[in-house]
């Protein structure tokens, strides 16, 4: 019988590879929609600090919603991953300020550190389940940051077929507010 982390590395696999398959022009489509659907959370909750990742290896492509939030005059911070599984939240000013780091993560470029509440997460994930549980890489490293922001909203973004009726979780793993697909 497989092990949690054993089942969690095989569901993994499973969907990066779908993700892989994901047709351009219905991907394209999807992440228009899903940016669509982030503006009008960040409408209605009147946010003024976002903390948004930089899509790399397929993730959902935010990066129209990213912009949309720079015009609105919304602060957004952006996550550098640092070594012992932990994120640094640095301040975004655009996409020509960026630099590829650990895992060819992508994050703002410079040490601007933000250090103050969030009031949106937008996260990705791999897999998710009803019960808004997430499956991310497998370094816990968003575990460990929503727990330091368990007032912000958080919402994880992803494609249907990510969705599931249960995935393995342990005792660390965090739950998301939201699922947006």
């Amino acid at each position: 019988m497989n092990t949690t982390k054993e089942e969690k590395e095989e569901l993994r696999s499973r969907m990066l590879a779908l993700r892989k398959q994901l047709n351009p022009k219905e991907k394209r489509r999807l992440d228009h929609d899903i940016c669509e659907r982030l503006k009008r959370i960040i409408i209605r909750k009147d946010a003024q600090v976002v903390h948004a990742y930089l899509p790399i290896k397929g993730e959902v492509d935010i990066t129209p919603f990213i912009n949309w939030l720079l015009k609105k005059g919304v602060q957004v911070i952006c996550p550098k991953v640092l070594p012992k599984r932990q994120l640094s939240n640095l301040v975004f000013t655009g996409f020509d300020n960026i630099e590829v780091g650990v895992f060819q993560t992508i994050h703002p470029s410079g040490n601007h550190l933000y250090d103050g509440p969030i009031d949106v997460i937008v996260m990705p994930g791999l897999a998710f389940d009803k019960e808004l549980n997430r499956l991310g890489y497998g370094g816990g490293y968003y575990d460990r940051f929503l727990l330091k922001h368990l007032d912000s909203l958080k919402v994880a973004v992803q494609y249907g077929f990510q969705v599931h009726e249960t995935i393995p979780i342990e005792d660390h793993d965090v739950k998301v507010d939201t699922l947006l697909n």
